[in-house]
């Protein structure tokens, strides 16, 4: 009789708890994009200087030699990089005894700010380190330009997409005689650099780059007087 009885009693605790469940929130989905642009802080170049030799000690030896030989002929310019880094060596998958290195040299870009002279010195700029790559006799990379903070910018990109979103979703309830209650979800669909939609051109430039964020935004809704 006991067991019948607690039987019973988990079949109605069951039945009640599936009658109280919430009920479905209505959602719209719409879509935004936001794009931002921002000054680049810093700009980097890269250098990759590999050796062949008879032995791998030998062309170790050589691309070891890259890194001082590398941070004198700077000097001897009179250009002062934020940061010289120069990686380990690595042995390229190539079949022969080669060794390589890479050296990332990065500059502050706040001496090219200035529109009447920044283009120039940092034209200067770039011919001083192809220079210095072909008296060096290595290949170069750049100029490659960066922020220091990308995730705030992203972030601020995200937050104009989702406040272009907002819009539609508030016209598509509108038709339903509804309105917006809240933000329910939100995915960041991209976040792609440099790469802006209402414009041709070339990007990054020395004065800016542009971060684009695409959202996908579900809000719930109401009807309207609720």
């Amino acid at each position: 009789m006991l067991e019948r009885v607690v039987v019973a009693s988990l079949l109605l605790a069951a039945c009640a708890t599936a009658t109280a469940q919430v009920t479905p929130i209505s959602t719209i989905q719409t879509v935004g994009e936001g794009t931002v642009e921002v000054p680049p802080d810093t700009v980097e170049f890269w250098l990759h200087k590999e050796a062949t030799a008879a032995v791998f000690v030998e062309a170790f030896s050589t691309v070891l030699r890259f890194g001082p030989a590398l941070r004198k002929e700077l000097a001897e310019r009179d250009l002062t990089p934020l940061d010289v880094s120069v990686t380990a060596p690595s042995i390229p998958l190539t079949g022969g005894r080669n060794a390589r290195v890479s050296a990332k040299v990065q500059f502050s870009m706040n001496i090219f700010t200035d529109r009447e002279t920044g283009p120039t010195m940092f034209a200067a700029l770039c011919d001083q380190m192809l220079d210095t790559a072909a008296k060096l006799e290595c290949l170069i990379e750049g100029p490659l330009f960066t922020v220091q903070d990308r995730p705030a910018v992203e972030q601020a990109a995200a937050a104009l997409a989702l406040e272009k979103a907002l819009p539609m979703a508030q016209s598509l309830a509108d038709l339903m005689s509804a309105r917006v209650t809240a933000v329910d979800h939100v995915d960041v669909e991209e976040a792609a650099w440099n790469a802006a939609p209402d414009t041709k051109a070339s990007l990054p430039d020395v004065r800016r780059l542009t971060c684009t964020v695409r959202v996908h935004v579900t809000y719930a809704f109401s009807a309207t007087g609720e």
